[in-house]
């Protein structure tokens, strides 16, 4: 089993007033609240946080800027 190295979450916007599946991708964030904040500050009343995760041996790691 793959040692997990962190756990960090997406943040996806609706891409327009139709979408209602949040398909506009912002960003990845460390924390949840963070990617809350973010989408206040974008405005929206619908988003969506997907959790991801780096594990130990995947051979892609997700940067954080």
């Amino acid at each position: 089993m793959n040692t997990l190295i962190r756990t960090y979450y997406a943040l996806n916007v609706p891409a327009d007033a139709d979408d209602k599946y949040c398909q506009k991708f912002v960003g990845y964030f460390d924390t949840v609240v963070e990617a809350e904040a973010k989408a206040a500050e974008l405005g929206v009343d619908l988003f969506e946080i997907d959790e991801e995760s780096d594990h130990e041996g995947d051979g892609d790691y997700t940067v954080i800027a």
